[in-house]
């Protein structure tokens, strides 16, 4: 397994530990790490490490001055997908997995056997000497490492719902470096549908019309280098965020705290609400979206920050890229609705004659007989497929 470590020593690290907290299962993330502080055997050769499992560990900084030393938290799995090196740093992009469960609130025997482990790896990282008060010339250790001998079982399963990511967030409000920090998930863009579930399957079907509403996540798409969530054109989608800060107290000045929605104004007619205000343990919020009619893809930015935030990071900064575009079925119904009308048009008494002896022996006598009749009432009805199908553009496409 491969271990990606990762402090709030500086502004960037601590930003990349809370986004590591935010972001759903799924996204893709990226690491870089100086060449001093890889692993050499994943120097030597990245490119056979890519597609392996691995994990993300939190360092939280722990001791008294000169005696400093790390208090080791792994946060969630990850799935490498390359690994190149540029200048003298390597570059990791990998994909979140799930959260680690460390289970309730007042048993930390997990918490202390994972930390027991990590803190036995041979090169496992340290803080710098001038805190550690090892001697100078001490190397600080590896804060990539692959590890191919006997690893601890991870443990996500949760029998609740984001019960991994509650129980990691409590853990994590009590580091020296992460407490009190605004902690949110980003559960993703959600459609509401009409879906019909079959009894005794855990199977869902889209039924537009007798259907039960249903929240429906939109799953993000990637050609391995972005996440774009698609999102569907003239209509409304769900932005969820979960809330928890464990020690939040109204009564301390600073507690509570305001983040702010951006995004771009080419795709987006509007949202529900621009402003967020932070101000209890826990909360889910619901940010609407409501999508503009396009002729073409457009792509456009979502990102979250908080307001007025102190040179001390205290929240993370996610960003999601959305894509708005017009849906295939839109041109496949007005070209299907153009050939029908075409072939009606073109319907005369020999061409129904023909088809009629062909189709239909037994009543052909009828059929010649009434051809020019058959003939005329195809034209009429030519002009209702191209109705239909323009009738669905004008109320698909962004047309005034």
């Amino acid at each position: 397994m491969i271990y990606l470590f990762c402090s709030a020593s500086r502004p960037l690290y601590k930003r990349d530990a809370l986004e590591c907290t935010c972001y759903p299962s799924g996204h893709l993330f990226r690491f870089r790490y100086e060449k001093k502080y890889v692993d050499p055997t994943i120097w030597n050769k990245p490119e056979t490490f890519r597609e392996k499992e691995g994990l993300i560990v939190f360092i939280d900084t722990v001791g008294a001055e000169g005696h400093k030393d790390f208090d080791f938290l792994p946060t969630r799995k990850i799935k490498t997908i390359r690994l190149f090196r540029k200048g003298l740093a390597i570059y990791i992009d990998f994909k979140f997995g799930d959260f680690i469960n460390y289970g309730p609130e007042n048993d930390e025997s997990l918490r202390t056997r994972w930390h027991c482990f990590f803190k036995g790896l041979q090169d496992r990282p340290w803080p710098p000497p001038d805190k550690s008060g090892r001697k100078k010339e001490a190397s600080e250790g590896y804060f990539i490492i692959w590890n191919p001998k006997e690893n601890p079982e991870f443990s996500t399963k949760s029998e609740i719902a984001h019960e991994a990511w509650e129980n990691l967030i409590r853990r994590l409000n009590k580091t020296n470096d992460l407490k009190d920090s605004t902690f949110f998930q980003i559960l993703g863009f959600h459609e509401i549908k009409r879906i019909w579930s079959v009894p005794g399957i855990n199977l869902t079907i889209p039924v537009p019309v007798f259907g039960g509403l249903s929240e429906v996540s939109v799953k993000s798409k990637d050609n391995s280098y972005d996440s774009v969530y698609p999102i569907p054109m003239g209509k409304s989608v769900v932005l969820k965020l979960l809330f928890s800060r464990p020690t939040y107290d109204s009564h301390v000045a600073g507690s509570r705290r305001t983040l702010e929605v951006k995004t771009g104004t080419e795709s987006f007619a509007g949202i529900s609400k621009n402003i967020i205000y932070s101000e209890s343990r826990y909360n889910e919020e619901r940010i609407v979206f409501v999508c503009k009619r396009v002729f073409d893809s457009f792509m456009s930015p979502v990102s979250i920050e908080q307001k007025d935030e102190p040179a001390d990071i205290q929240a993370p900064k996610p960003f999601l890229l959305t894509r708005i575009k017009v849906p295939k079925r839109i041109v496949s119904i007005v070209i299907v609705g153009v050939v029908i009308s075409a072939l009606l048009v073109g319907v005369d008494a020999d061409m129904i004659n023909l088809i009629g002896g062909l189709c239909f022996p037994k009543s052909v006598l009828w059929i010649m007989k009434n051809a020019k009749t058959l003939s005329a009432a195809a034209k009429l009805l030519a002009a209702i497929p191209i109705g239909l199908s323009a009738f669905y553009a004008f109320r698909r496409l962004p047309l005034k």
